[in-house]
């Protein structure tokens, strides 16, 4: 699939810079579609799109289904976030009720100290606090387990600190392992870019 267009969909608080580093290694042209405020313009229409999300972009573009596609990837992502009703590993939404309730009195500060722990120094962020306080939500709420997503590929980080290796297990049947933590794109761009590449070859 020569003419394919990768459209990267970014994480919670990241800015679509996030993508840089792998997009410089895709052999297939690129688009961003920022998930702080989508818009969807940049898609080709005559085209076949590949999406590919990190984290909370993955929820988002599995639960909207926002444009048609080929075939999705899924970075540090999963299909459900928030723990109980038979999935013991994600997170307790006490704790991401607490992260809203923290944007409301320092929104900056809950970025910094969720950034800080993804991997990145000095983090901060464009998106707006009440699209900050919707991604939340999103991640207590969404449960899209089970659903036909059609050709999928999913890479984990072996040592990712918000979506750790079990809970991505529990979202998806088939998950590729990388070494590296929540920010795979860009702590190992070449080796999504590779991934993605295979994948995209295999349509």
């Amino acid at each position: 699939m020569d003419n394919a267009v990768i459209a990267c969909v970014q994480g919670w608080a990241l800015g679509t810079g996030f993508w840089d580093p792998m997009r410089k290694r895709l052999p297939y042209d690129s688009v961003t579609v920022d998930l702080s405020c989508p818009d969807l313009a940049v898609l080709p229409a005559d085209r076949p799109v590949v999406a590919v999300g990190h984290s909370t972009g993955v929820l988002w573009l599995l639960a909207d289904r926002p444009f048609p596609w080929a075939g999705v990837v899924s970075i540090n992502g999963f299909s459900r976030f928030y723990q109980g009703g038979g999935f013991p590993n994600g997170v307790p939404a006490r704790v991401i009720g607490r992260m809203r309730q923290g944007l409301r009195l320092n929104a900056l500060r809950v970025v910094y100290d969720f950034l800080a722990r993804c991997g990145v120094k000095d983090g901060t962020t464009d998106w707006p606090t009440a699209r900050l306080d919707w991604g939340l939500e999103l991640l207590m709420s969404l449960d899209v387990r089970g659903r036909d997503f059609g050709p999928m590929l999913a890479l984990a980080g072996r040592d990712d600190p918000i979506a750790p290796l079990a809970l991505v297990r529990d979202c998806f049947s088939e998950i590729q392992v990388m070494d590296g933590g929540h920010l795979l794109p860009q702590t190992d761009p070449a080796g999504c870019a590779s991934r993605i590449r295979d994948f995209v070859e295999g349509l």
